[in-house]
């Protein structure tokens, strides 16, 4: 029987990753440490700034520690997943311990996000110890070779909110040269009657239109991004720079039940592409807001659930 590692920190959307492997007896994710100073020496003793040109002495000390609580043996079929916000990703060292210690072991770099420049460059670093780079990007994958799987493990826990007040379409992002469409969209919905619940980041003072209803510049936790999404009858996706790609935001959307309003044409290639509670647009002017004003029934979500952790894990043994 193949075992599962998922090496990645607990942070908010990396805790959905834990929830999505909870049941599953043959996989284990990184134990959080009990102390803070632990923790910090941690993430000092491995930051990239240190150990950029040589890594630093002593770092072994992390090894066995990324591995505590779980039940490996050395003979066992073990896929590791290295997601991109894990240190010792990038560590050789850790690398090589994996393959001295699990011979029969399957290293997988995981990305999160969109390739950067950065964090592609540390990964070539160690791609010789890697067994497969996999992204959720198809632009990505065709562009550096990787392995694309668009289906990664990911479970929401229940975040209602009664103080939160019930939107018609919700967004949260950063403008990221996204803003001129966004209002559009705004512009758009609004004029069709719907109340939108819009939070933007990154935004001049001087660029800040419809502030009185639009919220700018104030980081919200993601337990109050999924409470809003809880609380929103339509979830709105705009991608980075014209991309195309499943982001978080239809995991939430659809895992919570709620319609999906996308730019992503790559959902039209997936078993749950429904275009009842997913519409895909070019453009604003493009929007039907009927769509989203049009009440669907629940079983419309009935075999919808992207973020099986049994249908990745079977994916890892096909393709790896």
């Amino acid at each position: 029987m193949e075992k599962f590692v998922y090496l990645l920190y607990g942070n908010a959307y990396e805790a959905c990753i834990n929830n999505a492997i909870e049941q599953n007896s043959h996989a284990y994710a990184f134990m959080p440490f009990k102390n803070t100073l632990t923790e910090k020496l941690h993430i000092l003793h491995n930051a990239r700034p240190l150990n950029e040109k040589n890594e630093l002495p002593f770092k072994t000390i992390w090894f066995k520690r990324a591995l505590k609580g779980m039940d490996l043996q050395r003979e066992d079929e073990i896929y590791f997943l290295l997601y991109e916000s894990f240190h010792l990703s990038y560590s050789r060292g850790f690398l090589k311990y994996l393959r001295r210690n699990y011979p029969k072991a399957k290293l997988c770099f995981m990305y999160l996000n969109p390739v950067t420049k950065l964090v592609w460059g540390k990964v070539q670093k160690v791609s010789d110890c890697l067994d497969a780079v996999i992204t959720f990007n198809e632009k990505d994958a065709k562009q550096f070779d990787l392995l694309l799987c668009q289906n990664q493990p990911y479970k929401l826990p229940i975040c209602k909110d009664e103080s939160i007040p019930v939107s018609d379409v919700f967004f949260i992002g950063a403008d990221k040269g996204r803003l001129p469409k966004l209002i559009s969209i705004y512009e758009k919905l609004t004029r069709a009657g719907l109340k939108c619940d819009f939070h933007i980041v990154g935004v001049p003072e001087e660029k800040q239109l419809y502030s009185d209803d639009i919220v700018y510049n104030k980081k919200i936790p993601y337990s109050e991004v999924l409470a809003r999404v809880y609380a929103t009858r339509c979830v709105l996706e705009v991608l980075q720079k014209n991309e195309d790609y499943i982001s978080i935001r239809t995991l939430e959307a659809l895992q919570y039940h709620r319609k999906l309003l996308t730019e992503s044409k790559g959902l039209k290639k997936t078993d749950y592409y429904n275009p009842k509670i997913i519409q895909i647009f070019d453009a604003p002017e493009y929007i039907n807001t009927d769509f989203v004003k049009e009440e669907v029934e629940d079983s419309q979500y009935t075999d919808v659930y992207p973020g099986n952790a049994q249908e990745f894990h079977d994916y890892l043994i096909i393709h790896i």
